[in-house]
């Protein structure tokens, strides 16, 4: 493969296979929520997409933007994790990553992480982590074009 870009404070933007498998883990629902899609919530709640936000509207009329994603912590409403569309500022998870990432095509990657303790674990989906000190080493050694083998 080779690195097509880097990036500092990188986001984390999930594909779909993240919240069905976060789904599954909890025995929960999934719906997919589009750009002019409503989805009815409890108490007269309403949810919608408006720019870059997801809107949770109380039956008031009151309105405010559904809070950043945590990993671990999907938006579940009726009893299903919502797969937010593209885009959306519920849809990029900050601080995953760790301090640095070179992004490689198909979606790898080599990227610290904010959970120094998983570094030597099967956790990832194909992705080389590495302890922040150790990215933000080799960061600045690698230009854009690199070619990168792994055995």
């Amino acid at each position: 493969m080779t690195v097509i870009e880097k990036e500092e404070s990188p986001a984390w933007v999930p594909p779909d296979w993240h919240y069905i498998e976060q789904a599954h883990k909890r025995g929960l629902g999934v719906v997919r929520m589009a750009r002019g899609q409503t989805i009815a919530g409890a108490n007269g709640t309403m949810y919608y997409v408006h720019g870059s936000d997801i809107i949770k509207q109380y039956a008031d009329g009151r309105t405010e933007a559904v809070g950043l994603p945590k990993e671990g912590r999907e938006l579940v409403i009726n009893g299903s994790v919502i797969i937010p569309p593209f885009g959306t500022n519920q849809r990029r998870y900050m601080d995953v990553l760790g301090t640095r990432r070179l992004k490689m095509p198909d979606g790898y990657a080599i990227h610290g992480t904010n959970n120094p303790s998983s570094i030597g674990r099967a956790v990832s989906h194909g992705c080389i982590r590495m302890l922040n000190a150790d990215i933000e080493y080799l960061y600045p050694l690698v230009p854009v074009g690199t070619m990168v083998y792994i055995y």
